[in-house]
């Protein structure tokens, strides 16, 4: 026999795939077809809400087409920036931080305008946020990808290879217990690597989407991570699996 939890879940995939299909949708109309209550719908459709998969307006629900990790109106942004804010509370002042391409390592620069740190980076959005006048940024240099806005290749590699952190964010299109960390981009796979051998703490940003899933290329293995930032819809046994793996886990309410 499911359990409820099971069940929940089960009706919340259903929902979302129907909504894929379909793109929008009445209350009633995703009642009628799951068979249970509209103020069942509207309690499953707030939690979905959070989780930026659908969206509520003028009594429709539509379905969110989820974005990438460099676009600029992902509905997970609100997810993102809890984790992003949640890093930055591990992070002390004089230190060394490697950022990587991810926004999410990015945007915890937005909460560390009191710390007086030193932040090395292939990132180009880190320019934008603002920064403590005692704080320093050092870009990487190398070729621009103008579409992600991030420096690579060679340059960028040695600028990395010559430095140590006290600790490194970094950003992921997946992470996993048995492939580790993962990329989709060719291009940064072996940069993300180089930061993560010389981090002294690697802290890793990833939200529930990432958890779990593979990427095309490994940058690193779970033993490499110290501190894993995601949020509470995270699935919760892939979490144990990752701590009984020494990482320890940071949940951020949403």
């Amino acid at each position: 026999m499911k359990s409820s939890n099971q069940i929940i879940k089960q009706r919340r995939d259903e929902l979302t795939t129907y909504l894929k299909k379909s793109q929008v949708a009445t209350v009633k109309e995703l009642s009628d077809y799951l068979g249970v209550s509209e103020m069942t719908i509207r309690r499953d459709c707030e939690i979905l809400a959070k989780m930026g998969i659908l969206e509520r307006s003028f009594g429709k629900i539509s379905y969110l087409k989820q974005a990438d990790e460099q676009s600029k109106t992902d509905p997970l942004n609100k997810i993102k920036g809890k984790i992003a804010k949640e890093a930055s509370n591990y992070i002390d002042n004089g230190q060394v931080i490697f950022i990587n391409s991810s926004n999410t390592a990015a945007k915890t620069l937005e909460y560390l305008t009191e710390k007086s740190i030193t932040v090395v980076t292939n990132n180009l959005q880190a320019l934008k946020y603002q920064k403590n006048a005692r704080s320093n940024v050092l870009l990487t240099g190398g070729e621009v990808n103008y579409q992600k806005e991030v420096l690579i290749g060679d340059i960028a590699f040695n600028s990395f290879n010559s430095m140590r952190s006290n600790v490194t964010l970094i950003g992921c299109n997946g992470l996993d217990v048995q492939t580790g960390i993962s990329t989709s981009q060719l291009n940064e796979a072996r940069i993300n690597r180089k930061i993560i051998e010389n981090a002294g703490k690697v802290i890793v940003l990833a939200d529930y989407t990432k958890i779990g899933k593979v990427s095309n290329f490994t940058v690193g293995s779970v033993t490499d991570v110290d501190l894993l930032i995601t949020d509470s819809f995270a699935d919760p046994k892939m979490l144990e699996k990752f701590e009984n793996h020494g990482v320890q886990v940071i949940q951020v309410p949403i």
